[in-house]
């Protein structure tokens, strides 16, 4: 099995946050308090079997990116409630991205054995799903002033190939209000 395939998840979970970001703003904080809550779940058993206590340091964190992110962004609404990734594909255009190629990807994620045994093939869907995440992060980054010259011939080369395997494109992204 070629490693990179395990790249491929964080790449699309990557742009499905994104594309949430830039239709809610607000959407930003959630991610990183989930972030927070999943560092959090990680943390504490390993701190307890090691007769350490983290919980003060890590709301001690948590308090001061509050506080922070806070001051970067004024105009978002803190909501300290936990969003999946799932959540974020159905508030997009992402959900089909979500519900085939995120999920094959997850099969390598939380099974690396079947994908080492090569039980489950995704080689012509790598380059699909790598090409839209990078589109996708693109788009985005042009919209926030950033340069992106040839969009119109990566959007068709991308189209070409989502018809040779049988797949669907992004849909373009609009510019929204600043963050």
């Amino acid at each position: 099995m070629d490693a990179s395939k395990l790249l491929v998840r964080p790449a699309i979970e990557a742009l499905i946050k994104v594309r949430a970001v830039h239709k809610q703003p607000d959407l930003l904080f959630r991610i990183a308090y989930s972030e927070f809550l999943e560092k959090k779940k990680m943390i504490t058993p390993a701190a307890k079997r090691a007769g350490k206590d983290f919980s003060g340091k890590l709301e001690s964190y948590w308090t001061t990116f509050k506080k922070a992110y806070a001051k970067q962004f004024p105009q978002h609404k803190l909501l300290e409630i936990k969003i999946r990734v799932q959540d974020l594909a159905g508030m997009t255009d992402l959900q089909h991205f979500y519900d085939t190629t995120y999920r094959i990807y997850c099969r390598f994620v939380h099974a690396v054995f079947e994908a080492i045994a090569e039980s489950f093939h995704t080689d012509s869907y790598d380059d699909m799903a790598m090409a839209t995440c990078a589109y996708g992060a693109l788009t985005f980054l042009s919209l926030r002033g950033g340069q992106a010259p040839n969009m119109d011939s990566l959007r068709s080369r991308l189209k070409a190939l989502s018809k040779t395997i049988g797949t669907r494109t992004l849909t373009p992204l609009r510019a929204t209000s600043s963050y």
